[in-house]
């Protein structure tokens, strides 16, 4: 025992050194040391969180007892150590990741995937977020046989399956995060989407390309929306239990890379042969699905651009003839450009890009987020201002002292059409509101020019923190005091709210498990445009604010995000996708051609109060803190 003993400390010794020089650079960036740290000692887990999260950490400690039951159950196996799960708000990056050395620890930041395509399909975020990171640990932390006898020896630093490919470890945890929530991104339209056009298009990747560094579209992504879905092939060819025997089979085997040996016992073929299976599958769905679509009338629009990258929002640009979008570069500046509808030509138009671009009805003032903020310690995104005229870009805020650290943290935002107001979906704690202001111009030469920030003044919240909603991209109405914006609630339903200015809900558009996105009024008002995914491609819909009547526009075969109005009422740009990634097309608005379709709408006079809106998580979080099984104690790095 006591030679057993002397080795570990040998092991732990190097691979620590190893593990310091590798993440070395991380370490500068860690948790602002003025915060103060609490643990909930749970049954499995340890959860730190910092002053401000004591609600979150406790509804992570209980939906983290209850994926462990269910994973438990799924692999037929659980791992023998406590789990540490540290919660923080210190990133608006809506993201999770899990390790199995040195301890096993999952970190989550509380930020909703609201604005994500593929993971804005969700039920509950955050069970979600843990389910996922929880399999990884499940999953990489299981050994059998002679590696659980190595283990014994060298602590978690034996780990063969952390050497698996990314498609597996990934699209595993990615396929558990479908099956055990009523969404997930295995259920995604997007995912679907990008499937779909790979095969018509003859862009079908092989197994051995889905690595972290695949170089085509959808490029670090790939491992997990080609992973789910050869997963929930494989569910259903072979049923869970077979994935389960491959999972225990490999984590046995002394060497690592043998996946074929460990595929064939459980599913009677190579990952090779398996994976051809499977493409041949999905080009005879899509085919037949493809040959029934185009019987239909298709409106795919026309390609104006063909960059096929994951391009910015369009907004039509002055004349209804020019279109401004971004086109980010991993080579130079990311920039926007300008693009000429008749002889589609284009051109820089400034350095700086955002794929979430408001603009004003003239396109002379844009307000975007963009990830710089929080200071050393934090990353967050923050509201900035673009002023055509001065060509300058200026940080929004709300402080008139207009300090370092006064940034207006948000993860969406969107200007009136005079240019005027601004309405900010604003972060904090996992959870959001809706703020609205006035822009206040700064005087020349002033303090605030000279800082380069324009304050958001007279504001007034629209909806606020403990309304317990998520929120998409705002827009506002052309002519009235209302806004229209997308709401995701808690049991899994999302629909477009149109709220007035003295915070009244007067319609909801869409309330159903239909994604419903990206709203935009015409301009004068009498629809309003967004996208869905109601008919399992997204295109664009209508909606006549004063008959409820409802009308599909767009009919295609990829998919269609962000439609932008142009000034003469006319026409809607779009992004389209296609094999490879985003270009901006446009088509016009021919009422006669609109198919006429049923969406379910709720008008209504609902006076958003924090009285009125209290939600239960409050409640449950307090009954969670009574839980016997819960105990919380500061935090202590010993234990």
């Amino acid at each position: 025992m006591t030679n057993v003993i002397a080795l570990q400390k040998i092991f732990f010794r190097f691979f620590f050194t190893i593990s310091l020089s590798l993440f070395c650079d991380q370490l500068h960036a860690g948790f602002d040391p003025k915060l103060t740290w609490k643990t909930i000692h749970s049954r499995h887990f340890r959860i730190h969180y910092h002053h401000g999260e004591d609600h979150i950490a406790l509804k992570a400690a209980h939906y983290a007892e209850e994926s462990y039951l269910v994973l438990e159950r799924n692999f037929q196996w659980s791992p023998k150590d406590t789990i540490h799960i540290v919660v923080s708000d210190n990133s608006d990056s809506a993201n999770g990741a899990a390790t199995v050395f040195p301890y096993l620890q999952v970190n989550i930041f509380v930020v909703p995937p609201v604005n994500i395509p593929g993971l804005e399909n969700f039920d509950n975020w955050l069970k979600m977020l843990l389910n996922h990171e929880l399999t990884h640990i499940f999953h990489l932390d299981m050994v059998h046989g002679i590696n659980a006898i190595v283990k014994k020896v060298t602590g978690n630093y034996w780990c063969p399956n952390c050497v698996s490919p990314p498609w597996l470890i990934e699209g595993l945890a990615t396929y558990e995060e479908t099956m055990t929530t009523s969404k997930g991104r295995g259920r995604s339209s997007y995912l679907e989407m990008i499937l779909r056009m790979s095969v018509l298009d003859n862009h079908f990747p092989k197994i051995d390309q889905m690595n972290r560094y695949y170089e085509d579209w959808p490029y670090g992504s790939s491992p997990y929306y080609y992973g789910v879905m050869f997963h929930l092939y494989l569910q259903k060819q072979f049923g869970h239990d077979a994935i389960v025997q491959f999972l225990h089979w490999y984590a046995s085997m002394p060497v690592p890379f043998l996946l074929d040996r460990g595929a064939i016992k459980a599913f009677g073929k190579s990952f090779y042969e398996l994976w051809n299976d499977w493409q041949k599958e999905l080009n005879v769905q899509y085919q037949s699905e493809k040959t029934e679509r185009e019987k239909q009338h298709l409106n795919n629009g026309i390609q104006l651009t063909h960059h096929q990258l994951e391009l910015g929002d369009p907004i039509y640009f002055g004349d209804s003839e020019h279109i401004v979008f971004g086109v980010p570069s991993s080579t130079s500046a990311s920039s926007l450009y300008i693009l000429d509808t008749k002889n589609k030509k284009q051109q820089k138009f400034t350095e700086f890009f955002s794929s979430h671009l408001s603009a004003d009805e003239h396109a002379k003032r844009f307000v975007y987020i963009k990830g710089d903020g929080g200071g050393k310690y934090n990353l967050y995104y923050n509201a900035y201002i673009y002023e055509l005229s001065q060509k300058e870009k200026y940080r929004l805020t709300f402080n008139k002292k207009t300090d370092d650290d006064d940034s207006i943290r948000s993860s969406a935002i969107a200007i009136s059409s005079d240019g005027t107001k601004v309405i900010v979906v604003q972060n904090s704690g996992g959870y959001q509101q809706l703020i609205m202001g006035n822009i206040f111009i700064p005087k020349k030469n002033s303090n605030t020019q000279k800082k380069h920030t324009i304050i958001i003044a007279d504001t007034k919240t629209l909806s606020p923190f403990n309304r317990h909603v998520f929120y998409g991209r705002p827009t506002f109405h052309p002519t009235k005091q209302e806004i229209a914006v997308p709401v995701s609630d808690e049991i899994g339903l999302q629909y477009i709210e149109i709220i007035t200015f003295d915070r009244k809900i007067i319609q909801r558009i869409g309330y159903e498990p239909a994604l419903d996105l990206d709203p935009v009024f015409s301009k004068d008002g009498k629809y309003l445009y967004f996208v869905s995914d109601r008919n399992g491609i997204s295109n664009v819909y209508a909606y006549n604010v004063t008959t409820h009547e409802s009308y599909q526009i767009t009919n295609v075969t990829g998919g269609v995000f962000h439609p932008t109005v142009s000034n003469d009422n006319t026409k809607i740009a779009y992004r389209g996708y296609s094999k490879a990634g985003f270009d901006i097309f446009e088509t016009k608005l021919d009422v006669s051609k609109w198919k006429n379709i049923y969406i379910p709408y709720l008008s209504i006079t609902e006076e958003i109060t924090a009285l009125a809106l209290t939600s239960t998580i409050s409640k449950e979080s307090i009954d969670l803190s009574l839980n016997s099984e819960f105990k919380i104690k500061d935090y202590n790095p010993y234990e």
